[in-house]
């Protein structure tokens, strides 16, 4: 009885452990600075999207931005490497009203890259021809 004891509690161990573990992630963190107007970018959001139309597929990234720097380890949502499209909205940072990130200076604005599989930088200058976006409805953080 204590053997078919003990092999029905391996088996259920067998089963089960593999569920425990966790997969380890395809996420690459990235970091930088966002300017606008050569200014550094007071608030906004970036969402890192894989590039569908060059194969790429994996997780969406995020990262918010602060005071012109932005950084995905913050809310731990790295992007997928590979091909990626950057979606960037910016605000001025002077709360208003129900946006506490204040009026938009452009939103939507779309940055491709290459992500490396291993963490990077990217400094992003967006340019003053994006302004005319501002107007647009804001994006929610995911």
């Amino acid at each position: 009885m204590t053997r078919l004891l003990m092999a029905v509690v391996s088996c259920a161990l067998l089963l089960f452990l593999p569920a425990c573990s966790k997969e380890p992630s395809n996420r690459v963190d990235i970091w930088g600075t966002v300017t606008f107007k050569g200014r550094p970018v007071p608030a906004g959001l970036i969402t890192i999207n894989p590039d569908l139309s060059k194969g790429n597929d994996g997780p969406q990234g995020v990262a918010e931005i602060r005071d012109g720097r932005f950084d995905t380890r913050l809310l731990e949502k790295g992007a997928p490497s590979g091909a990626v499209i950057l979606m960037i909205d910016g605000f001025d940072g002077v709360p208003q009203g129900e946006s506490p990130d204040g009026a938009s200076l452009f939103l939507g604005y779309k940055v491709s890259m290459e992500v490396p599989k291993e963490a990077t930088e990217k400094n992003i200058d967006v340019p003053e021809s994006a302004a005319a976006t501002a107007n647009a409805a804001p994006r929610q953080l995911p």
